[in-house]
């Protein structure tokens, strides 16, 4: 039995929390509800990470606060523990702070490139690449992932075409991806940058979700010797560890030219001196005392991915789950019904369940939705009881 709260979660009503609060689509509000959208868990943080925070909001004073001077020693360590070698000292130099990872691509994007420059990502794909991209008038261009055998796999020819074609300044590659799930082998990272590199392509390798591994293990782009000079790493530990209202993140960038031109940006902005709990937060996720709450919460995560797929399997096989490698995001396709997305939003909304709706991820994805099944078993299993009222009826 675990000694960590994973079955039994505090009511989040109430808390100002966005997953709770806001409606995507017309949700019944006389039912109870479950909303299985934005990513962020339902558990909450390591025990390590409350204390410690704790610890110094006892004392009363919330001032401005300076970087750990063990902040770097902290992250030297534990990217090496993942194979990426950065030694404390340099990464006191290629490490550039931000209050997140989708501020920080935007600070690259406006450092590194111009006004109508294109920018390529990967579809299915996280919403906010399209906004972070459209909202600073940068062109975006869809690069969609073909689905072989339930994997979602890369179209290299594709993939190079398209970067000639629109004359890509920056790929924006999501590792591992979200919302599939997948976690890209060393030979695709390898052809990814090696392809990027012979079209002077920048490559900012947003790793948010590098440490919630349920299959296979995760390679950090930036450690690839072939990238280090046109890579700029994003990492945080928000989604990991629960902590993304602490707001703090970090890229890595070893190429000395695009760091000045980025850092001059951030520095502007005054966005890249970090946060008081923002700091404890990240120092304390990062030191190896949460190692513990991590793997039992990966193994949760493993049984919910277990009991939705063997329920789907057995009394909604029209459903199409592909099988996450990382993340506790399910991307589900609900095509096989033969109904439209609203008709799909409208069977979700009386039940009180909100997911998120493909059309969000990207053109020709309607028909799919992602489900955060970083929650507990107990209301797994009402969301499965309530899909199965509302579509069993539609099954052939």
């Amino acid at each position: 039995m675990s000694k960590f709260q994973f079955d039994t979660l505090p009511c989040r009503i109430g808390t100002d929390s966005y997953k709770y609060s806001v409606r995507p689509y017309p949700i019944n509000e006389n039912v109870p509800l479950h909303p299985h959208w934005v990513a962020d868990m339902d558990y909450p943080s390591c025990p390590v990470i409350i204390d410690a925070i704790t610890k110094v909001a006892e004392k009363g004073i919330y001032g401005y606060a300076n970087t750990p001077k063990d902040l770097y020693k902290i992250i030297s360590h534990y990217l090496s523990k993942q194979g990426w070698e950065l030694s404390e000292e340099h990464l006191k130099e290629v490490m550039i702070l931000s209050p997140g990872v989708v501020t920080g691509i935007c600070v690259i994007l406006t450092a590194l490139t111009n006004v109508g420059d294109s920018i390529m990502f990967q579809t299915p794909s996280y919403p906010h690449f399209f906004e972070s991209v459209e909202g600073i008038d940068r062109k975006v261009v869809n690069n969609r992932l073909i689905q072989k055998n339930g994997v979602w796999r890369i179209d290299f020819e594709d993939f190079e075409q398209q970067i000639i074609s629109e004359n890509v300044k920056v790929f924006l590659l999501c590792s591992p991806q979200n919302p599939t799930g997948r976690v890209f082998d060393k030979e695709e990272l390898e052809q990814m940058v090696n392809i990027c590199k012979k079209h002077n392509v920048i490559i900012i390798s947003d790793e948010i979700h590098c440490d919630l591994l349920l299959t296979k293990q995760h390679i950090h782009t930036g450690s690839l010797p072939n990238a280090k000079d046109i890579t700029i790493t994003m990492l945080a530990p928000s989604k990991t560890y629960n902590i993304p209202g602490l707001s703090q993140a970090f890229m890595v960038c070893e190429n000395d030219e695009m760091r000045s031109k980025i850092f001059h940006v951030a520095s502007g902005l005054s966005i890249c001196w970090g946060s008081l709990f923002g700091h404890i937060g990240m120092k304390t996720a990062y030191s190896g005392e949460c190692s513990e709450w991590l793997k039992e919460c990966i193994e949760y995560i493993k049984g919910n991915v277990k009991l939705i797929t063997e329920f789907i399997q057995n009394q909604l096989p029209s459903i199409q789950i592909t099988q996450p490698e990382a993340t506790y995001l399910l991307w589900m396709d609900f095509s096989k019904y033969g109904i439209s997305s609203d008709k799909i939003d409208d069977l979700l909304g009386q039940r009180g369940i909100i997911f998120n709706q493909g059309k969000a991820f990207g053109k020709g994805f309607d028909l799919f939705r992602r489900f955060n099944i970083a929650t507990s078993k107990k209301e797994i299993q009402s969301v499965l009881d309530l899909l199965y009222d509302a579509f069993k009826p539609y099954e052939k």
